[in-house]
């Protein structure tokens, strides 16, 4: 007979305070610490989000769960005799509960063995709804990670901003939530989140959010100029932004004065983009001659990038 999840838990207490509640919140923290499916340059993108709850993770977490149900103590069927002059009970402290509630760890669990079933649509649809209702980094990361790899954008979008606003310091989160936005169009809103990345000396994607711009109206690659002129007046040798702004004046149009900000500012040691970009400006205003040299240079500098060859 197949047990519903909802009777494992039926009745259990859970209670912040007890060696099990830890067990089940360690369970899905070290499911949710897996490798990110962010952005374009993430090393493990595209790769499925549930190849790590396997048979142990399975027993871990059923035995967790019933370890977490508290029983009752037995009543006796012997009448307790009352006790004379007994001092009163002191009041009951309130029951503090723990911040994941049995519906949500149930809707969390059952995600979990959707996933390992290739249901990727139920557990998405688990996970954000549980992103939304617990406002948990932990849930809203996991969530977004399935979503990035459903390629949901609408649920990849919400849940990155959940994760990014209940996590202020976590720079990925903050990095998530630009990228995310970037892709939805809303470019000055990622730029805030982008910032608190740079603020955080965390790696930035200005190059990013600059190309997803590539297909935008000018007067928005406009806006996002003078965004990054204002970030620039900042960070005025940050790499990132420099080539962001170099890549907006190209898409602009603006060959000149793109050229000229890569060679007023050479990239840093292990930049490889504004060097191809430097290159491909060359090409396209007719110098090629001059973009060989500083191709041939680079590839003594750095053999073993393929993007130089």
């Amino acid at each position: 007979m197949i047990v519903p999840l909802q009777s494992l838990v039926a009745g259990c207490v859970f209670r912040p305070a007890t060696l099990q509640t830890h067990a089940l919140h360690q369970f899905f923290r070290r499911l949710w610490v897996l490798p990110t499916a962010l952005c374009h340059d993430a090393p493990t993108a595209g790769k499925p989000p549930f190849l790590y709850m396997n048979r142990s993770s399975a027993l871990f977490l059923a035995l967790a769960f019933l370890g977490g149900c508290q029983s009752m103590t037995p009543v006796s069927s012997q009448p307790v005799p009352a006790q004379k002059d007994a001092p009163p009970a002191p009041e009951a402290k309130p029951q503090v509960y723990g911040s994941f509630t049995q519906d949500t760890l149930v809707s969390l669990l059952s995600a979990e063995l959707a996933g390992q079933r290739n249901r990727f649509d139920i557990a998405l649809d688990n996970y954000v709804t549980q992103a939304v209702k617990t406002q948990d980094p932990g849930v809203s990361e996991r969530a977004y990670q399935i979503a990035e790899y459903m390629g949901a954008d609408q649920s990849a979008l919400e849940t990155a901003l959940i994760w990014a606003r209940n996590a202020p310091s976590d720079l990925e989160a903050q990095r998530a939530a630009a990228i995310q936005l970037a892709r939805a169009g809303r470019y000055d809103d990622s730029l805030v989140y982008m910032e608190r990345v740079l603020q955080g000396q965390g790696d930035t994607h200005f190059d990013f959010l600059a190309l997803s711009a590539a297909e935008t109206d000018p007067d928005t690659r406009n806006g996002l100029l003078k965004s990054f002129d204002r970030l620039l007046g900042k960070y005025p040798k940050n790499g990132q932004l420099i080539f962001g702004k170099a890549l907006l004046l190209q898409q602009n149009g603006d060959s000149e004065q793109s050229l000229k900000l890569l060679e007023d500012n050479p990239p840093k040691e292990g930049e490889i983009a504004p060097i191809l970009l430097h290159a491909r400006l060359l090409q396209s205003m007719n110098r090629g001659k001059e973009a060989v040299p500083l191709l041939e240079k680079s590839i003594k500098k750095y053999p073993d990038d393929k993007r130089l060859r």
